[in-house]
């Protein structure tokens, strides 16, 4: 199944993979709120809500109201800022029925 991977797939596979742990080292020195614009920024998330359609201003909105919010925590050491902003935010509840051993 892996050999069927595409070069192209596995060069994007690899660029994520690349993404995800910059952000976990960045998590460590970067409020919520900062941390939020990274990711934005480095997928262009902006961009590819921003198509022309009133739903994806309204996507926009929505992911500029998470940062507003997480921006109320960034007077928290580091430490804690992370697990504050996603114990109180609405954006990220867990399911009651929400496996808890994910298998990867």
């Amino acid at each position: 199944m892996v050999s069927e991977i595409t070069p192209r797939t596995k060069q994007a596979l690899v660029h994520f993979w690349q993404l995800m742990e910059k952000w976990q080292r960045d998590k460590n020195e970067m409020v919520v709120a900062d941390l939020i614009d990274e990711v934005v920024g480095d997928v262009n998330y902006k961009d590819h809500l921003l198509d022309g359609t009133e739903e994806g201003e309204m996507r926009y909105e929505n992911v500029m109201e998470l940062r507003s919010v997480a921006s109320k925590y960034d007077s928290l050491d580091l430490a804690n800022h992370c697990v504050h902003f996603w114990k109180r935010s609405r954006w990220f509840r867990i399911p009651m029925n929400w496996n808890r051993n994910p298998i990867w």
